[in-house]
């Protein structure tokens, strides 16, 4: 198992939940026609994205 601090799991936790803002506001920008185009929306997948990135 790998030893995290308090401070890196509340900045895991801090991205994460930009993250899943970010989504929030684009699916809102796309429901309103606001945003046009093709999206993939990570929503729900945040964890991947935030520990594939500290991984590197």
């Amino acid at each position: 198992m790998i030893d995290v601090s308090h401070d890196e799991a509340f900045y895991y936790l801090k991205k994460m939940m930009e993250i899943r803002q970010f989504e929030d506001k684009i699916m809102e920008l796309l429901s309103q026609n606001i945003a046009q185009g093709g999206s993939h929306l990570y929503a729900g997948e945040e964890a991947v994205a935030v520990g594939a990135v500290a991984a590197i």
